[in-house]
């Protein structure tokens, strides 16, 4: 593949003069970098353009500091990382095998690979080998989380670039991401996606006993080794017969229950290095008809650990001179480090204030609604509709979203303002009712727990917003309860991060606006107890409504 072009960041042309905010964050990391700190984070809210300043530094430090330099930025974001590209030519940007289309097989690149395989043949001109050749051998190499971390876990000989930055962006997400990226599932839906038959299921299930909620981790990990793995291969024997035979099912199932047995077959040795950051939750699962009936029963089993620190020195930070964390909500340093496993004498920190006009981005904070707790949610729900019913009819002509911080709220919500502009969502519809939002002409409202993050609701895509519910973490969770037991600051920050974030949806640019409604009296609890976290400009924001 020697004759594709490859754009380099030689080739960097940016078309706006840089922002004040952007010269500041680069001289503030060129001095970082001068004294000798590896993680610089950078803590800047929307519509500084971090996007820009990356740019910026590693035109810097390549004219200036290194000439070889080549430079790895990651995004937790599909949209950011399409933005990326969209804007700069010269980033390589790679997804996985499944995003590109196989033309030989009219099929996406993993399914059409695996086809290659079986037929002992090559596909000429596939999109994926040449965005991978571009990926591997460009000075900017872009990608999201999950591919990064399948290579340096699960393939890290596969890896070929040797970069001397990393440039972590949505980097509040990253640690936790880390923990779902290792955390491995048992359930009888799970093995039934993944090609297991009726009986298969019933033997692997059955291997965990008659009360799998009472199983501890370690016993958990050794039925695991011992005769979960040898089910699972020969499952994956059969399908890959079934895909030699010519069927596109079983190839597809293949992939995916491949990708599982990687986790499940290092679970192990994750566990034996640290076993004291290892949980296993069992949850009950039941589901209903429309009627309310009982139609599935079955026990979810979690193996997850508590934090990503004790990982991510060997699996990461080892492999670079340089790490820049880039988000609005880092929010603490020494706490950053510590859930990171950053040394912070290596560390600097620099908070950046939202250039966004204080008048486009009020919080108008309804402090006598009460609190919604799990005590006093339907008695506040009560209290909450009414004012939310003002503040839809309000914005009768606008789009917006409602965050309720759970499914419960969500339904209430639904059922209350039963109209066709309120729109929610169920786990598998997520991203569907996000582009219908999108999409339609009509003053749609997304009602959602689950979009504090990760969306972007620029311009008309939101003039209001509404925190019907603090987002406090779990507490039913084992993975909440041993994070608060190990950093006690943990569950403060982890709540004020969701608030900003979410706060964050509407607001996108310098002539954006929007408004915001906190309608729970929890939210001046967390002002008062955890206000060291909190940026100034958030604070400077709320606006107090009796």
């Amino acid at each position: 593949m020697k004759d594709i072009d490859i754009y380099d960041i030689k080739k960097i042309k940016l078309s706006k003069t840089p922002r004040p905010q952007q010269i500041e964050l680069l001289d503030f990391t060129k001095q970082s970098i001068l004294d000798n700190m590896k993680y610089i984070m950078i803590d800047a809210p929307v519509g500084i353009g971090k996007s820009i300043y990356s740019v910026m530094f590693m035109d810097w430090f390549k004219k200036n500091y290194d000439i070889t330099a080549q430079f790895d930025i990651l995004t937790n974001s599909k949209i950011l990382q399409e933005q990326y590209t969209n804007e700069f030519d010269f980033m390589n940007s790679l997804w996985g095998k499944g995003s590109y289309h196989c033309d030989t097989f009219d099929t996406d690149c993993a399914t059409g690979g695996e086809w290659c395989k079986i037929q002992g043949s090559k596909c000429d001109n596939c999109p994926y080998s040449e965005a991978k050749y571009k990926f591997e051998n460009g000075d900017v190499a872009l990608t999201n989380f999950h591919l990064f971390l399948t290579y340096m876990i699960y393939m890290p000989g596969a890896w070929k670039r040797s970069s001397r930055v990393l440039i972590i962006d949505e980097a509040h997400s990253f640690d936790d991401v880390f923990c779902d990226f290792i955390t491995t599932k048992i359930s009888k839906p799970l093995l039934k996606r993944n090609g297991f038959t009726d009986e298969e299921i019933h033997r692997a299930i059955n291997l965990f006993g008659d009360y799998p909620e009472d199983i501890v981790i370690e016993d958990f990990i050794q039925i695991v080794n011992n005769d979960f793995l040898n089910i699972v291969k020969t499952v994956i024997n059969r399908l890959a017969r079934e895909a030699e035979d010519g069927s596109l099912e079983a190839l597809n199932t293949l992939q995916s229950l491949n990708n599982h047995f990687l986790k499940w077959e290092a679970l192990s040795q994750q566990y034996k290095n640290t076993p004291g950051n290892w949980i296993l939750e069992a949850e009950r699962v039941k589901k209903y008809n429309k009627e309310g009936k009982v139609i599935d029963e079955y026990i979810e089993m979690t193996a997850q650990p508590v934090w990503a620190y004790p990982y991510l020195e060997e699996y990461v930070w080892s492999k670079y001179d340089y790490v820049i964390f880039m988000s609005g909500t880092i929010l603490d340093k020494e706490i950053f480090s510590k859930m990171n496993g950053l040394d912070k004498d290596l560390a600097s920190y620099i908070c950046i204030d939202s250039p966004f006009p204080l008048e486009n981005r009020p919080i108008y904070y309804f402090y006598n609604t009460g609190k919604q707790t799990f005590k006093t949610k339907e008695i506040v729900w009560n209290k909450q509709k009414e004012v939310l019913r003002k503040i839809i009819k309000k914005h009768k002509k606008d789009k917006g979203i409602i965050h309720t911080a759970n499914y419960e709220i969500q339904g209430w919500v639904g059922k209350e303002f039963n109209e066709n502009r309120i729109l929610t969502h169920d786990s598998s519809n997520r991203s569907d009712i996000l582009q219908l939002h999108y999409n339609s002409d009509d003053a749609t409202v997304l009602v959602s727990p689950s979009m504090m993050t990760g969306v972007d609701l620029h311009s008309d895509y939101s003039r209001f917003q509404v925190l019907l519910k603090m987002p406090y973490p779990n507490l039913g969770s084992k993975k909440i309860k041993r994070r608060m037991d190990t950093m006690k600051e943990f569950y403060g920050l982890a709540t004020v991060r969701d608030v900003i974030q979410s706060y964050g949806r509407s607001v996108r640019s310098n002539d954006d606006y929007a408004q915001t409604y906190v309608l729970d009296s929890c939210f001046g609890d967390l002002l008062k107890w955890n206000v060291r976290y909190f940026p100034k400009w958030f604070l400077e924001s709320v606006i107090y409504i009796d």
